[in-house]
């Protein structure tokens, strides 16, 4: 009786191991991932929640740089109206108008 079951046992464990399949290539690929993972756990954080938060907040910032930008230009736009304008009234100010207002 013991053989009888051993015997099952053993096709039954055979069969299972035919069924199974090995894909290298999957494989290597599940490896990076989860090197990647652990990458990113040691240098922002233990779990995967506060790696995504950092994620978040890294977007945030780079938002605020962009559009940092942007308003270092307008600033910049300002300025030279400004400065064109009191050009022009220092212009109009002087008696002798080719003299200049720097």
């Amino acid at each position: 009786m013991r053989i009888l079951f051993l015997n099952d046992l053993r096709r039954d464990m055979a069969d299972y191991m035919d069924s199974l399949e090995f894909d290298p290539e999957y494989f290597n690929e599940t490896e990076q991932r989860l090197d990647m993972i652990n990458l990113l756990k040691m240098k922002y954080g233990k779990t995967i929640e506060i790696i995504l938060e950092s994620l978040q907040e890294k977007k945030q910032r780079e938002e605020q740089l962009s559009d940092f930008d942007a308003y270092i230009a307008g600033l910049r736009k300002e300025v030279r109206y400004a400065e064109k304008e009191i050009r022009c009234l220092c212009r109009r100010s002087n008696s002798n108008p080719k003299e200049s207002c720097r």
